[in-house]
C-alpha cells in the first residue's frame, strides 16, 4: 500500500518519477473494475502529463505531479462528468473547480472522478454502487461511498471528497481510514456539484493523517492563512479532551472507545473528561430543515418540467425524472417546506436556533481543546451519533474521524474529533497523536484485481 507522504518524499529524492506513479495507479484502476469507483478519466492524458513533468527541469511547484481523484460533483474542463443530467453538465461545461484548479497550480495532476449517488444524496441502491473492499458488498454508506472504497483499495493515494452531514466520515469509519471534514469556507466549492450550501464542506479520505495534512496543504484557498498543515504536524499533549456520554451508557460502541480512548489519552498526557451535549434531540430536525429547503432550490432547477414547479403537477413530473425514492422524498420535503413556510420564518427559526448552539458550543471549547464521541453507524432512531455528526455541519467546525480497533472479522471501530471552528491544525495534530499510539493497520487481500 502506498501512502501520499511516502510518494511525495521519493518524487522530490527523485527515486520516483511522476510518470512511474501515475502508471501503477492507472493499472490498479484499470484492474479493479469490480469495486465501480472511477466514472470518469482520461488516462492517456493523465500519463502525458505526468511525461510532461518529468521532463520540467527545476520544478518549484509542491506536488510534481502526483495524481489524485476526486469525487464527482468537482469538475476538470478536461474530463466531461459521468452524470445524466442534461441541464447539470450543461451549468458545469467546460468548467474547472476551484478546489482542483488550486490543486493543478500546485503541480498535482486530476486522475479522475469517483462515483457519487443521485444528487449527492447518500442513497445507495443502484446496481452499479461501489463495492464495499472488506464485505464484497455494496453496503457503504453516504455519497462519498466510492471514495472510502477507492482510498483502501489503492486506487487514489487520497481522495478530494465533500461532506454534508457525514459523507466523508461514515464511509471511512466503516473502512477504517481518516475522513476529514474542513472549517467552513477553509475550502473552496466554487465551481462544483453542492446539495447544500450552509451544510456541506469538502473534506479528504486518506490512509493516515499525513497524508491528509499534505494533500490540504495543496488545495486550499488562498484567501485562507495559507498555513502549512503538513510541515506544521506534530505529537501533542497536556490538552484537555471532552468525551461525550450523551445515553450511551450499555452501547457496546461506546463502552469500547471510551476505554480505549481514555488509555490513549493517560499515554499521551491528555487529560480526559465526560460531558454530555446539551439538547442534541433537535440538531437533526433543524438539520433535515436547512437540507431540504436547499435540495430544492439547488437542484430543482435542473429538473426537465420547471414549469410544474409551482403547481400540483410537481409531483407527477418529478416521477417522469427516473429519480431514486430518497432523491424523490427531498423534493417532496423540500418543496413542502418551500410551499408551506414563509421563507424568513424558516430562516428566523435556524438562525436562532444556530445563536443557541455557536454559544453552547463555544462554552464547551473554552474549558476544552477538543470533543470526542463514539462513531455508532447502525440505523436507530434513538442513534445519538447521528444527533451529534451534524453539530459540525450546522456550525461549519472542522472534524475527523480516526479508526481505533478492529476485531478478528475486521469490524472497525472509530471515534470523531470536533474542535473549534478554524482549528484545522490542532485537529489534525491531536488526531496524530492518536494515531502514533494506535498503530492502526487494516490488512485485506485484492480479491478485486483482475490478473
Amino acid at each position: 500500500m502506498m501512502y501520499l507522504e511516502q510518494i511525495f518524499k521519493k518524487i522530490n529524492k527523485k527515486k520516483l518519477n511522476s510518470e512511474q506513479v501515475c502508471k501503477f495507479y492507472v493499472d490498479r484502476i484499470l484492474k479493479s473494475r469490480k469495486l465501480n469507483c472511477f466514472v470518469n478519466y482520461d488516462f492517456e492524458n493523465v500519463i502525458e502529463l505526468s511525461k510532461k513533468f518529468d521532463q520540467r527541469k527545476n520544478i518549484k511547484k509542491k506536488f510534481k505531479g502526483i495524481p489524485i481523484a476526486f469525487k464527482d460533483c468537482f469538475f476538470s474542463k478536461n474530463i466531461q462528468s459521468h452524470i445524466q443530467n442534461s441541464s447539470i453538465k450543461k451549468k458545469f461545461y467546460k468548467k474547472t473547480s476551484k478546489i482542483v484548479s488550486n490543486f493543478e497550480k500546485n503541480g498535482g495532476i486530476f486522475l479522475g472522478n469517483i462515483k457519487i449517488n443521485q444528487f449527492l444524496t447518500g442513497s445507495n441502491k443502484l446496481k452499479d454502487d461501489p463495492i464495499n473492499p472488506i464485505t464484497k458488498k455494496p453496503d457503504l454508506i453516504g455519497s462519498s461511498h466510492g471514495c472510502a472504497a477507492a482510498v483502501l483499495a489503492n486506487l487514489s493515494p487520497a481522495i478530494v471528497s465533500t461532506d454534508v452531514g457525514g459523507s466523508t466520515r461514515e464511509p471511512s469509519a466503516q473502512l477504517g481510514l481518516i475522513g476529514y471534514k474542513s472549517s467552513k469556507n477553509l475550502l473552496s466549492n466554487l465551481n462544483s456539484l453542492n446539495i447544500s450550501d450552509a451544510l456541506c464542506a469538502p473534506g479528504i479520505i486518506s490512509k493516515n493523517v499525513a497524508d491528509c495534512a499534505l494533500l490540504l496543504e495543496n488545495i486550499q484557498c488562498k484567501n485562507s492563512k495559507n498555513i502549512n498543515y503538513y510541515q506544521k504536524l506534530k505529537l501533542v499533549k497536556n490538552l484537555k479532551v471532552a468525551f461525550v456520554c450523551n445515553n450511551f451508557a450499555g452501547d457496546v460502541y461506546f463502552n469500547k472507545s471510551h476505554d480505549v480512548m481514555k488509555n490513549i489519552s493517560k499515554a499521551i498526557g491528555f487529560k480526559i473528561y465526560e460531558i454530555n451535549l446539551k439538547n442534541i434531540s433537535k440538531n437533526l430536525e433543524i438539520y433535515n430543515l436547512l437540507l431540504n429547503k436547499d435540495f430544492f432550490k439547488n437542484f430543482s432547477t435542473f429538473l426537465k418540467n420547471k414549469k410544474n414547479l409551482k403547481n400540483n403537477k410537481f409531483y407527477r413530473s418529478i416521477l417522469q425524472e427516473n429519480l431514486t425514492n430518497d432523491v424523490v422524498r427531498r423534493f417532496v420535503l423540500g418543496k413542502y417546506v418551500n410551499d408551506n413556510y414563509k421563507q424568513f420564518e424558516i430562516n428566523s427559526k435556524i438562525n436562532n436556533f444556530l445563536k443557541i448552539k455557536h454559544y453552547e458550543i463555544n462554552k464547551y471549547f473554552a474549558s476544552y481543546d477538543a470533543i470526542i464521541y463514539p462513531v455508532n453507524l447502525e440505523n436507530k432512531n434513538d442513534n445519538n451519533y447521528k444527533k451529534i455528526k451534524v453539530l459540525a455541519n450546522l456550525l461549519g467546525l472542522p472534524c475527523l474521524v480516526i479508526p481505533i480497533s478492529k476485531n478478528g472479522q475486521n469490524q472497525i471501530q472509530s471515534v470523531e474529533i470536533i474542535v473549534k471552528h478554524n482549528n484545522d491544525q490542532l485537529l489534525l495534530n491531536i488526531a496524530h497523536s492518536f494515531e502514533k499510539i494506535l498503530d492502526f493497520k487494516l490488512k485485506i487481500s485484492d480479491w478485486w484485481m483482475n490478473k
